[in-house]
């Protein structure tokens, strides 16, 4: 809406701009009509339209429409609906790719530490019958490897088929490195089929692929208690706990991996509720603060003096009404060419415009599109312009240009004769040009002044 306006002051050379507001059940309708010089859409597009109103329009979900004829006036219609579906949170879909990340290194991470573990104790004298630790080891090594090329891959399914085989292997040669339990209780090779299991299950491939491997593991675990491999009567046993405590230790590492991935989703949604109402919260500040600005214009007289014109007090075709409406046609055109992203400086320089016209100081005023970097920056920017508005003279021009540069935001500033407020430093680029006085400032990133004298 207000880029409609802008465009309808600043290029369309009218005499007459309407604004008709309509709503029905569905939308409100938004419509501005000017009868300048129009445009033909090309034109449209090269003066900024095409960006300004339809492309920001479209990114809000508004529905904005530009007809324009050459010599008959433009028209800009925006339609907005009414109520629009909160759109569906995508978090968790945005998470998730870190989420499977995550879960693959943990499931490398512990069958590598698996097997690291498993070598130092095999190098420290651990039970060792037959010397099976050695495949043992190299099947759980090869495993890793496995993971390893299948995640960089994305051949999981290959790499799921071979882990359900490690597991088992693995499984055997750990029970046999104990002797199946004649060389004494279920130590530490108990823990040894877990790191396939676990890389198995980290790959994320179809819970087909870990219910089969849970099933054959069961399968072995019950075929070598049946007899199969039972040197003694203690084996049953001591394979029934290796196979159990095995087992606990993927479940575990299962539940807990399931854990903390819906306690980071749920994290993740109340990190997007919170951000969400910051913004609506940060979003009502700034109707708040623009509403302020708007007070502190000082529409009053503008606004009185419309309505002494309906009231037939004022005949409209009298010099003085329609010397009072071009003086107040120039003041809300500056206050309109006052961009809403103009956070700082827009605070700042509308309280100024409305001194100057309360003082009859003929200000210009050109702001640029970039903001002042923060408060104190505009402040100051803010405090330099006012104290020479209050120090001119009635009628006397100003000319006041704030604009972005590489390090910051400059002020060019001209006048009869201008006060550097005392505070802008020796350095000051203030210099006379014909009857001008002319004032240069750069307000620097970090908040520093750093002014520009001529060489």
């Amino acid at each position: 809406m207000r880029e409609a306006l802008v465009n309808a002051f600043k290029h369309a050379e009218s005499s007459n701009i309407q604004v008709k507001v309509t709503r029905d059940s569905q939308t409100v309708r938004f419509e501005v009509h000017d009868d300048g010089i129009g445009l033909d859409s090309l034109a449209a597009i090269g003066r900024g339209i095409q960006h300004s109103i339809l492309d920001r329009a479209r990114d809000y979900g508004f529905r904005a429409e530009i007809t324009s004829e050459l010599g008959a006036g433009t028209t800009v219609t925006i339609e907005i609906p009414k109520s629009r579906p909160e759109p569906k949170s995508n978090i968790l879909e945005f998470i998730a790719p870190t989420m499977s990340a995550f879960r693959t290194s943990a499931g490398i991470t512990w069958g590598a530490g698996v097997t690291v573990v498993g070598l130092l104790l095999m190098i420290a004298g651990a039970t060792n019958a037959g010397n099976a630790l050695v495949p043992m080891l190299s099947v759980m090594s090869v495993a890793v490897a496995v993971s390893i090329f299948a995640f960089f891959a994305n051949s999981r399914h290959f790499a799921a088929v071979f882990l359900i085989v490690c597991v088992l292997v693995v499984f055997y040669l750990s029970a046999a490195a104990n002797g199946f339990g004649v060389l004494g209780g279920a130590h530490w090779q108990a823990l040894a089929p877990t790191g396939p299991f676990v890389l198995l299950v980290a790959s994320q491939v179809h819970r087909a692929y870990v219910w089969t491997a849970a099933g054959a593991w069961l399968a072995v675990v019950a075929t070598m208690m049946s007899g199969v491999y039972v040197p003694n009567e203690y084996s049953p046993t001591m394979i029934f706990i290796a196979g159990f405590t095995g087992g606990m230790f993927s479940l575990g590492w299962v539940l807990f991996q399931s854990l903390a991935a819906r306690v980071s989703a749920q994290e993740a949604v109340n990190d997007q509720v919170r951000i969400r109402d910051q913004a609506r919260e940060d979003f009502a500040k700034n109707v708040q603060e623009s509403f302020r600005r708007w007070v502190d214009a000082g529409l009053e007289s503008a606004i009185e003096l419309m309505r002494r014109i309906e009231a037939g007090e004022l005949p409209i075709d009298a010099p003085e009404t329609r010397a009072a409406c071009a003086r107040e046609e120039k003041y809300l055109r500056q206050l309109v060419s006052i961009s809403p992203r103009l956070t700082f400086l827009g605070s700042e320089m509308m309280p100024v415009l409305r001194t100057a016209r309360a003082q009859g100081v003929d200000l210009d005023l050109r702001l640029g599109a970039v903001d002042a970097p923060d408060k104190a920056t505009a402040e100051a920017i803010g405090s330099v312009v006012k104290v020479n508005v209050e120090t001119a003279q009635a009628g006397e021009k100003l000319t006041v240009s704030v604009f972005d540069v590489a390090d910051g935001v400059h002020l060019t500033m001209t006048g009869a004769s201008l006060q550097d407020h005392g505070a802008l430093g020796p350095t000051a680029n203030h210099f006379r040009l014909g009857d001008l006085d002319v004032l240069e400032l750069t307000y620097t990133r970090n908040d520093e002044v750093a002014a520009h004298a001529n060489a």
